[in-house]
C-alpha cells in the first residue's frame, strides 16, 4: 500500500489499499527480480512478520481488517507525527 512520506503541516492525503494473491513463481519472481520505485524497494514479508514492521500509527488499526478482506473506509488524524484519533467504517460487499 502507499504510505505519505511527506512532513509537511496541514496537508491531506487520500491513500488507497490493494492486496492481491500471488502463486508461488510469481512471488519467486518478485523476490529475484530486486524491484525498485521512487517509492522503495518490494519485499515481500510474511503476514506474520506484517505488524512487526515500522509502520505508521494509523496502519495498526486498518491492517486487521485488510488482512481479512474487510473493506473500509477510514480518515486519520495526525499531530506532531501521532495518530491522535481514527474514525474507521466497513463497506457493506
Amino acid at each position: 500500500f502507499l504510505r505519505p512520506r511527506s512532513r509537511f503541516k496541514n496537508e491531506d492525503w487520500w491513500v488507497t489499499v490493494f492486496t492481491t494473491e500471488l502463486n508461488d513463481l510469481q512471488m519467486a519472481e518478485i523476490r529475484n527480480s530486486n524491484f525498485k520505485s521512487p517509492e522503495g524497494t518490494l519485499h515481500l514479508i510474511p503476514i506474520e512478520k506484517l505488524m512487526e514492521l515500522n509502520l505508521w500509527q494509523g496502519d495498526r488499526h486498518f491492517l486487521p481488517l485488510v488482512l481479512k478482506g474487510q473493506a473500509f473506509q477510514g480518515t486519520f488524524f495526525y499531530e506532531n507525527g501521532n495518530c491522535i484519533r481514527h474514525e474507521i467504517s466497513p463497506i457493506a460487499p
